[in-house]
């Protein structure tokens, strides 16, 4: 009976998410030699936001636990145990027996059920290429050449193509692209990210040059994928890819590329792929209060468009556009610094405050550094302070960045990325986010001008100089 209470109640919160589906999907498991007495599964509700659901809950006498959702569509589901993460994938109408003994440290889970061929796959596939991290792959971006990079990338992918050719048993048609996915938009997307990770030469600017031939494996891709839009890897990379596009564009070609609405995704995209990318590319204007000549175009999309996942996001952004504006008092905030201090917003009343919402996750975020340190030492006046807070997934990813980079200055942590109250207060559902706050503690500037855009100087200057 004890047993049955919790699982009531798991379920009847998630019904109240998911009320208006009809598809249950069960996921339970058993945990032998537990490491801790809490599992957690969650799972990213949307790849705008990247707003992630967590439901933690307590194991019982036995290992046991149970969850129900209710999901429109197939998805990954992340579970933690202990220091140990699993990644599952689920499908509408799953019913997933999951198995776990902790003794050994490189144990795999195994499944029972419906769509258990499907996560027994996925563990394996885990286990056999956890070596690849993307804290690895990252540190090989930054130590060897553009050759060397690509090579390692291509043997990687035919490791994992040989793997899924061996074991893909069973597998459901959803899973399959789901899968394939996971291998050849990663490999893409990370030689893409590579312009941007390794080190610039002297003189050099980011992202850097590569030759031409460097890019033909994007000759190896299907750029529209409708199935693959369960997995994150392909998001990532036509994001990257439709930046990229349009910067090849722009340097070869006399036509304004750059002026075409949603970085030119009409050109490759159709269907759910093409209506995520307008649905972020409108989310990211009404972000930067960049929304008002598509105002009547974003209305059309949040009535219109048969995927309502990407509405509902929407049409929360643009109710929330008038919440924070010129004139207001800058919702105050706690955060923490790198030592551990508690300070808030309101410690620095009386200062021009120039606040970056930054992550390390977040490459927009990471280029903008370089000119925020420029920008905060060209001001010798204690009456202005740069006060970056991050949004990063956890404290010690945020802390060995400033550390490996020698990042100075006011820097805070807040947990929760964009679930934390300071998130919250602030609207934040992308990022960079720059703001100008008086000496008052009023909002001047929402969004200011980025530390790299002209002007921005001048704008903390005339507020140095206001009389009160």
């Amino acid at each position: 009976m004890k047993r049955f209470s919790c699982v009531l109640l798991l379920t009847l919160l998630l019904t109240s998410v998911y009320a208006d589906t009809k598809i249950s999907t069960r996921i339970s498991g058993i945990i032998s030699n537990r490491l801790s007495e809490k599992v957690e599964l969650s799972f990213t509700d949307n790849f705008i936001t990247f707003e992630e659901k967590r439901f933690p809950m307590r194991l019982g006498s036995d290992g046991f636990f149970e969850v129900t959702f209710y999901f429109e569509e197939a998805k990954e589901v992340s579970l933690k145990h202990g220091n140990r993460q699993y990644r599952l994938f689920v499908e509408p109408g799953d019913n997933i027996l999951m198995k776990l003994d902790t003794r050994m440290v490189n144990a795999i889970p195994s499944f029972e059920g419906q769509g258990a061929s499907n996560n027994n796959y996925f563990a394996l596939y885990q286990q056999q290429f956890s070596k690849y991290s993307d804290a690895y792959i990252r540190s090989q971006m930054m130590k060897v050449n553009h050759q060397e990079f690509k090579s390692l990338a291509d043997r990687i992918r035919k490791e994992k193509l040989a793997f899924f050719s061996a074991n893909n048993s069973g597998i459901t048609r959803k899973f399959d692209a789901h899968a394939l996915a996971d291998i050849d938009y990663w490999w893409a997307y990370q030689l893409l990210q590579y312009r941007w990770e390794h080190p610039p030469d002297p003189g050099q600017s980011i992202p850097i040059q590569l030759p031409d031939e460097y890019y033909v494996f994007l000759d190896e891709l299907e750029i529209h994928w409708e199935d693959a839009m369960t997995n994150a890897n392909y998001v990532y990379f036509i994001s990257e890819f439709l930046n990229f596009d349009e910067e090849r564009r722009a340097q070869t070609s006399l036509e304004n590329f750059s002026s075409r609405p949603y970085r030119n995704a009409r050109m490759y995209l159709s269907g759910e792929p093409l209506a995520y990318m307008m649905a972020y590319e409108m989310y990211l204007m009404l972000k930067r209060k960049k929304h008002q000549l598509y105002e009547a175009e974003i209305k059309l999309f949040i009535r219109d468009t048969p995927f309502r996942k990407y509405a509902l996001v929407l049409k929360e952004a643009y109710e929330s556009t008038q919440k924070i504006q010129h004139g207001q008092v800058a919702p105050d905030f706690e955060v923490v610094d790198r030592y551990g201090n508690r300070v808030r917003l309101s410690d620095f009343r009386g200062k021009v405050v120039y606040l970056d919402f930054w992550a390390t996750w977040c490459p927009p975020c990471l280029k903008e550094l370089p000119f925020s340190r420029q920008l905060s030492r060209s001001f010798s006046s204690n009456d202005v302070v740069f006060l970056y807070v991050s949004l990063d997934v956890n404290e010690f990813t945020w802390k060995e960045y400033l550390k490996k980079h020698q990042l100075n200055g006011h820097h805070f942590f807040t947990q929760g990325v964009y679930e934390s109250p300071v998130a919250k207060s602030y609207y934040l559902k992308a990022l960079p986010n720059f703001m100008l706050i008086d000496q008052q503690g009023v909002v001047v500037k929402n969004p200011a001008k980025r530390p790299s855009q002209e002007g921005v100087r001048s704008e903390i200057q005339s507020l140095l100089r206001k009389k009160w």
